[in-house]
Order: structure tokens, then C-alpha cells, then sequence
């Protein structure tokens, strides 16, 4: 199983987010999971080669994080060895929001946020940056990944969609009701010929 693994990656987050069981191993849904997440890092990873963040300190919102599996590992594998850069995530659930708040604080993740609000309003929320370096939205369901990418915009932000099956597209049709054109059942429009699960970034 550590075969699976990154160099210096986290074994403690992975258990604590019952991608691995307590003696160190992947079932199959788990190894799904883990793939899924870390497909999208590498995707990631690439941009924050690239980018130059506005403040020095890289900042990155993660919209409906959930039980922020994506967040918990991107700070892990790209920012906890940096000794910078912050993760914010934003979530409607408050008892997602707390059992983050404890996870971080029991792995000695320092720079890890979490706000318990809608996607809609986390534009406007004094608790969060001014602007973002990069805005991720794994599982924002439906309207929610318009408001990941308004989000975007009001953060000083050019974002784009990303998918396997798609280039990068601009301008997306921010606010849009639409279907996509691959008749995708629950993510709405994005500009992108094609969508999968949102995956956004700042280009």
C-alpha cells in the first residue's frame, strides 16, 4: 500500500479521513477515492509551479469541501513542507466544518481555515482574503459551482474549467441554470464544452 503513496505523505491524515484503515490499508473504494483526490493534485500541483501568489503566501479556497479530503491534501502534499501558504475551506455543514477544524488541529495543519457559509456568500465574508491565488470546487453540487466561479471573479481571479475532456474555456457563463452539453446530471453550465466534477483553478 505505502507503494501508493507519496514521498513524506501523510499516513495519520489518510487514516483519519478512512482512506486508510487503522492497520495502514486501501480497500477498493478507498483506493478510488484516493486516486480521484490526487488526480486533481497533480493538476493542481502544476499551477503553483507556475503562478506567483499575490501576497507572497499562497491562498487557496476550497468550495464545498465536504470533509475537505481535497483541502486536508493539498495542504499536505503542497504547502505543509513550504512553511507557507493558507487553505480556506468553505462549507454549508457545520459539524463538517468543526470536525476539520479539530482534524487540523490535531496534525498541526497551522494554515488551514474553515468557514461554515454558502458558496453564494463567501465572496462578501469579512472572515475570508480579499483575493485568492486558487479557487478548487470538487464537490459543489448543481448552482454551487456558479458561485465557486463568481467567487473566483470577485476575488480578483481569472478562473477557468478544467476537464479530461475538455480545454480550458473563458469567459464561463457565470449565474448560468443550464445544463452542460454533455447532459451531466447535476453540474450546471460552465462554459466548458464538457464537464466533469468542477475542477477550478486561477490561470
Amino acid at each position: 500500500m505505502l507503494a501508493e503513496l507519496r514521498p513524506g505523505q501523510s499516513v495519520e491524515l489518510l487514516k483519519e479521513l478512512h482512506i486508510l484503515t487503522r492497520d495502514g490499508r486501501l480497500n477498493q473504494d478507498s483506493r478510488r477515492k484516493l486516486k480521484q483526490v490526487e488526480h486533481l493534485v497533480q493538476f493542481i500541483e502544476k499551477i503553483v509551479a507556475e503562478i506567483t501568489p499575490h501576497a507572497g503566501e499562497l491562498t487557496l479556497a476550497d468550495h464545498g469541501a465536504g470533509k475537505s479530503y481535497l483541502g486536508f491534501i493539498l495542504y499536505d502534499l503542497l504547502l505543509k513542507g513550504q512553511g507557507s501558504g493558507v487553505v480556506h475551506g468553505i462549507e454549508t455543514r457545520p459539524e463538517l466544518v468543526e470536525r476539520s477544524r479539530a482534524l487540523a488541529g490535531r496534525l498541526g495543519f497551522e494554515r488551514m481555515r474553515f468557514l461554515n457559509i454558502a458558496a453564494a456568500d463567501a465572496a462578501h465574508d469579512s472572515a475570508l482574503p480579499e483575493r485568492f491565488d486558487i479557487v478548487t470546487a470538487l464537490h459543489a453540487c448543481d448552482t454551487a459551482t456558479d458561485d465557486a466561479i463568481a467567487f473566483g471573479l470577485v476575488k480578483k481571479r481569472r478562473p477557468w474549467c478544467w476537464s479530461p475532456a475538455a480545454r480550458p474555456s473563458w469567459p464561463p457563463t457565470c449565474g448560468s441554470r443550464r445544463r452542460c452539453n454533455c447532459r451531466a446530471r447535476r453540474w450546471p453550465s460552465c462554459g466548458a464544452t464538457r464537464c466533469t466534477r468542477a475542477k477550478w483553478a486561477a490561470s
